[in-house]
């Protein structure tokens, strides 16, 4: 077997086209999105000199690094945050996974980002982890607007053979991958072939000059969510500065599994029009993950579990961004929905009756932004979790209340976790109530296992971000004008998705398949009645 890395010459990333202008007569981008799970904001060479992931680096420097990328503080509301437009708080903060699997978190009713660019000529193709609930085999992504789907529908298994409990976890287009799973030596490898193999075939598709589909790839790996397993002995290798042995080969795979995508990018003629974004779904976790300097990690309120790495890369990107900071401009994970539409010709817009009340997108339009054809934040409050909230005034100040976080910790560039030090508050206040939900606020050592909560909505937390990055000087008390205007916008914001289709659309529409249908695979739980049409979404 042959190793994964390839080899690139650097320089060529360098080699990108002209400056790009958006107007009428324009060129439109293929699209990549490499979504990369539960990586740390220090844990590659785009911060930390000592990470395995020199190509991440390189390519981060030559493009734009997105100095303030937000999503969700876990998994799959980033992921359904990013396909539907919407604020993960609206979308809830259940994860559809084990007994949510069957589930309407990604609802029907939206168009997403892939039908979107759908109807003005892209060619959509999903390679990697799902986590976006499956209640239907409408719900599968084959169904909603990607030509292709390959990788597995919950929110982790093992890198090997597709192993999900006792079972497996798997699925190419509209059915098990019953003939890959033991093919599959690591999941980077099979992932990132997956992915060349898309671009070779788009590539030897669209021959002509004037052809005007696009390639739409989202790339969600798998790396570096745990299990922590070494990559194939063939592919190990020795890092001896990195403190961490067995996650540095998994950030060398996710270094590699990028460098191939974006050198068959480039060997296929595409890169020179391609926009690459790179994204972690949300903080490090555990005793690898690192978010220096941040406070905090995954599951947490915190900066170190919202605030993560970003760039954006390729030939599209205008030559005046290359090698440059966004500095301080909020992006959301939301806002490449409207964002994306944009660039693609798209209409953004997406208005959605959900019992009885009309529901639109929360992204915006962030390229004027991050150009410089536009110096104004195009939206002022940003709900950023159930507890969390962001303000950008007119200033330039950035306001973040916190209503309710755990202790936590904070990092150093070695990779040791230092404890917090700030006092515990007497006394539990639960979680906002949302059904289903599975990943506490509050976590970690504290009182009766319940935690040590510094913040809540009696002591609320309130930090000047741009001046206080690691959060570590509340001044609640010193501005109380400024919680008491953003505790309405975070209590306003909360779901408004039930996460299951309506009983009667399911006994109308649906056939519930029998036990065991799928073997030992995870899978949908309804299939649409023969000769009933799936319901027209507006585009």
């Amino acid at each position: 077997k042959v190793p994964m890395e390839r080899s690139l010459v650097l320089s060529c990333v360098a080699v990108l086209c002209g400056a790009f202008r958006v107007d009428e007569g324009a060129p439109r981008p293929h699209i990549v999105f490499v979504l990369a799970d539960d990586l740390g904001l220090y844990d590659t060479q785009v911060y930390n000199p000592h990470s395995p992931t020199p190509f991440l680096a390189n390519l981060s420097t030559n493009g734009l690094l997105l100095d303030y990328h937000y999503v969700f503080r876990y998994c799959s509301p980033t992921r359904r945050s990013f396909l539907s437009g919407r604020f993960p708080n609206h979308v809830s903060s259940v994860q559809p996974d084990g007994n949510n699997l069957c589930s309407d978190f990604l609802p029907l009713a939206f168009t997403i980002l892939p039908e979107k660019l759908a109807s003005v000529g892209y060619k959509n193709h999903f390679v990697g982890k799902g986590h976006l609930g499956y209640e239907t085999t409408d719900h599968l992504p084959i169904n909603r607007g990607f030509l292709s789907h390959t990788g597995y529908l919950g929110g982790g298994e093992s890198y090997y053979h597709g192993i999900s409990g006792s079972g497996y976890d798997m699925w190419l287009n509209d059915k098990p991958a019953v003939n890959v799973v033991d093919s599959i030596y690591y999941s980077a490898n099979y992932f990132t072939e997956s992915a060349q193999k898309v671009i070779e075939e788009f590539s030897a598709e669209s021959t002509e000059e004037d052809d005007p589909s696009r390639l739409f790839l989202y790339f969600p790996i798998q790396n570096v969510h745990s299990p922590y397993q070494l990559p194939p002995e063939w592919e190990t290798k020795d890092f001896p500065d990195f403190p961490f042995s067995t996650y540095a080969q998994m950030l060398h795979l996710l270094d590699t599994s990028v460098q191939n995508v974006t050198e068959t990018l480039m060997s296929t003629n595409l890169w020179d029009n391609t926009l690459m974004l790179f994204s972690a779904d949300n903080g490090g976790i555990g005793t690898f993950g690192n978010n220096y300097p941040l406070r905090g990690h995954k599951h947490d309120p915190w900066e170190g579990g919202i605030r993560v790495t970003a760039f954006l890369a390729g030939g599209f990107l205008p030559a005046s961004l290359r090698g440059q900071h966004s500095g301080p401009k909020m992006v959301h994970v939301a806002d490449w929905y409207a964002t994306f539409c944009a660039l693609a010709g798209a209409d953004p817009e997406n208005d959605v009756d959900i019992n009885g009340t009309v529901r639109g997108v929360d992204s915006v339009n962030v390229w004027p932004l991050l150009t410089g054809a536009n110096s104004t934040q195009p939206r002022a409050v940003t709900p950023m979790t159930e507890t969390a909230i962001i303000e950008i005034t007119s200033d330039g100040t950035w306001w973040k209340l916190v209503t309710l976080a755990g202790q936590s910790n904070r990092y150093t560039t070695s990779g040791d976790q230092v404890p917090g030090q700030d006092p515990c508050l007497s006394g539990a206040q639960p979680d906002p109530y949302e059904p289903g939900r599975t990943d506490p606020i509050v976590n970690g050592p504290g009182k009766g296992g319940k935690g040590c909560p510094v913040c809540n909505s009696s002591f609320p937390c309130l930090y000047s971000l741009l001046d206080d990055p690691s959060e570590s000087n509340n001044v609640a008390k010193g501005y109380p004008d400024v919680v008491g205007r953003l505790v309405g916008p975070l209590e306003a914001a909360t779901y408004y998705i039930s996460g299951h289709l309506p009983n009667a659309t399911l006994e109308a529409n649906y056939t519930k398949f029998p036990k065991g249908v799928w073997g030992n695979f995870s899978g949908p739980c309804y299939t649409r009645k023969e000769g009933v049409a799936r319901p027209r979404r507006s585009l």
